[in-house]
């Protein structure tokens, strides 16, 4: 055996290793013994058969095949060790010829990371403030939510509630037909076609129309979509949206624990807030990340991305599946994604998160941040609070060592975060103020001696 080559890469090692011919004749008799045993071949005994019998039945490159699977890694290790290499995952390997054979071996290295000087990264988080008309308009939210329709005797206007008889039909095939549907007339909306909303407005109880309109790219029957359709439609009642006071008894009802008016804009202003701080608090942090590895020195390997890359698809589409009403449209939405439009899109995304995930490694092992086994119980305590009866089922699910390592990880981020964040927001940039000194005491005069 012997390498041609080595080679330095996007923090890889790339090996061409040569073995030699009479290594290969080795390994193609110790396949032979093992194939032998277990491949029938008509006119021989099992395990009789002479090799060259054997490569007739099997195929002339079987053995060689065979030999190289055996063969490979252990070269490949050997190679590794004599050179004190030290990768992080298995090689991808490719062969450059058999006869003789050579292979080439491409293995990833650890990351490299220089950090910069990171006590000068300063940045101010945004300042959370909710204002009235948010308030306002999550209470207007509710009240929708909460609002009764009763039937009244006039033509439909908007918000009404009617409730009709509607059929539809595209080049003739029907597409629609619902008998006693409600349908919330709002100017704008787009279902089942744009401007069906606005077909309704003027009509009353008992009145039939037709017309013509082009369906919804998003219609429900995918054939019919972006097409026109004959619409034929007669209203059977007209309800009117009632919206009620917006008074104490009616926050009452809205949550638990609510017992006024007031108290409900609080409750809703407080939450408001608290979303708006996840939200800051998530931008933020991605900031202090980029502003971290733009003065780094980040190199890693391709498997990295690509690992990133993998959990993203894989989050994507367990969010994809959540949203489909089954599983038909989930496959049907899997198909306009093809895998390798996705991996495209997401490897810019997954670079950065690579970068920023060493990034804060080493920002860790610098501040020298460490997990005890006391905050991880801490940790545990708080997330069963609420559990009820079933505390003690989950304390012992969550001591398992899968999940201490779990949350080992999510408290070593969190307090790696935490402590760039402290060093960005230290004095805000700001010169730190001097304190002034205070003046020095005055001696007292040395006592004068007495004369004798």
């Amino acid at each position: 055996m012997k390498v041609k080559d080595t080679k330095y890469e996007d923090c890889q090692v790339i090996l061409t290793i040569e073995i030699d011919a009479d290594e290969v004749e080795k390994g193609k008799e110790e396949s032979y013994k093992k194939l032998v045993k277990t491949t029938k071949v008509p006119g021989f005994r099992e395990g009789k058969a002479p090799r060259e019998v054997l490569e007739k039945q099997i195929g002339e490159n079987a053995l060689l095949d065979d030999a190289m699977q055996q063969m490979i890694p252990k070269y490949y290790t050997d190679v590794i060790k004599e050179q004190k290499i030290q990768t992080i995952n298995n090689p991808s390997i490719k062969i450059i010829s058999a006869q003789p054979l050579v292979f080439e071996a491409t293995a990833p290295l650890p990351p490299k990371v220089e950090l910069g000087d990171y006590n000068k990264i300063k940045v101010k988080p945004e300042k959370i403030k909710i204002k009235k008309e948010e308030i306002d308009e999550i209470i207007a939210q509710v009240r929708e939510r909460s609002a009764t329709y009763e039937p009244v005797e006039r033509a439909v206007g908007e918000k009404d509630v009617v409730t009709i008889d509607v059929t539809a039909n595209v080049e003739g095939k029907e597409v629609v037909n619902e008998k006693g549907m409600d349908y919330q007339v709002v100017s704008g909306l787009t279902f089942p076609s744009p401007g069906f909303p606005e077909e309704l407005m003027g009509m009353k109880k008992g009145e039939s129309k037709e017309f013509k309109l082009v369906l919804s790219k998003n219609f429900y029957v995918r054939e019919a979509a972006e097409k026109e359709a004959d619409f034929k439609i007669t209203i059977n009642e007209v309800k009117e949206t009632r919206l009620a006071k917006l008074d104490d008894e009616f926050a009452k009802k809205v949550a638990p624990g609510i017992e006024s008016f007031k108290d409900l804009r609080n409750r809703i202003e407080s939450d408001l807030k608290n979303d708006a701080e996840a939200r800051t608090r998530s931008v933020y942090e991605n900031k202090l990340i980029e502003e971290l590895v733009q003065i780094s020195k980040v190199e890693f390997p391709p498997i990295l991305v690509e690992m990133e890359v993998s959990q993203l698809i894989s989050q994507h589409m367990e969010q994809l599946k959540s949203s489909c009403q089954n599983e038909e449209q989930y496959k049907s939405m899997i198909e306009k994604m093809p895998q390798a439009e996705m991996q495209e899109r997401y490897k810019p995304i997954a670079e950065k998160r690579a970068a920023g995930r060493l990034a804060l490694q080493e920002l860790a092992k610098a501040e020298k941040i460490e997990v005890s086994e006391k905050e991880i119980e801490e940790e545990i305590e708080v997330m069963i609070a609420g559990a009820g009866p079933k505390m003690e089922e989950n304390r012992k699910i969550l001591n398992t060592p899968q999940y201490r390592e779990y949350i080992q990880g999510v408290k070593f981020n969190k307090k790696t975060m935490q402590r760039l964040s402290e060093i960005a927001q230290a004095d805000n940039g700001k010169p730190k103020t001097e304190t002034k000194k205070k003046p020095a005491a005055k001696k007292k005069p040395a006592a004068k001696k007495k004369e004798a």
